[in-house]
């Protein structure tokens, strides 16, 4: 659709598109495992801590909680695992 509907100007004269993901790789499933957690609690404390101090038991409720669904949303496409699985 983006191809068809595409329309040229002088900064961009063809269409161009940019895929990220992202990747945690660990020598351990386990350490990866353990930073994949990690990174998500830093964007549920980052989300839902705006102008307050998150304490470690207020992230994890966050995280038990339906509104874990917009910090996992942001992680949906990480890969997690040893190099060889994740593709680093």
């Amino acid at each position: 659709m983006y191809r068809e509907q595409f329309k040229p100007s002088q900064q961009q004269p063809e269409p161009y598109v940019i895929a990220g993901v992202g990747v945690i790789a660990a020598e351990s499933e386990e350490s990866a495992a353990a930073q994949h957690e990690a990174a998500r609690r830093i964007r549920a404390r980052a989300l839902f801590g705006r102008g307050r101090k998150l304490s470690e038991e207020d992230v994890t409720a966050l995280l038990e909680s339906p509104q874990a669904a917009a910090v996992d949303e942001m992680l949906a496409y990480t890969a997690v695992g040893l190099p060889e699985a994740a593709g680093a």
